[in-house]
């Protein structure tokens, strides 16, 4: 669906689809002391998953930081070529179940993992969902 007109002034509506093909991943970014002096990582875990718009928009890449709820920052958010979005870290179990089923699987026909998009009325901000195909 391409992008959509709105009234004068405002941001044209935008929807797409990432195919995510690969990822890396990387744990305790950015760690923190807590006022006991233990480390708190600020962020937990982070994915950036990379594939094809199948929108042809820019996104192509998605940022996500798997964090405390309360070091949470921002609703997925757009920039440049990639959708950045905070993910609470009770949320880590759901997308290690993703990435089992669809770009780790070893079956022969592996199930796509989709992620869509659409603008919402803050034009900096996405609602995002995950789908498997």
């Amino acid at each position: 669906m391409p992008a959509q007109p709105t009234s004068l002034g405002e941001s044209p509506a935008i929807y797409g689809q990432i195919e995510l093909l690969s990822y890396q991943s990387t744990f305790n970014i950015m760690a923190r002391r807590d006022p006991l002096g233990h480390h708190t990582p600020e962020i937990f875990h982070q994915l950036i998953l990379t594939g094809r718009n199948l929108s042809n928009q820019n996104f192509i890449k998605v940022d996500m930081r798997i964090r405390e709820t309360k070091h949470m920052v921002t609703n997925p958010a757009g920039s440049a070529d990639t959708l950045i979005m905070d993910v609470p870290k009770t949320d880590f179990t759901f997308m290690e179940f993703l990435l089992n089923k669809t770009i780790d699987s070893k079956d022969q026909q592996p199930l796509k993992l989709i992620l869509e998009y659409s603008s919402s009325p803050n034009k900096y901000e996405f609602n995002a969902t995950f789908l498997i195909k």
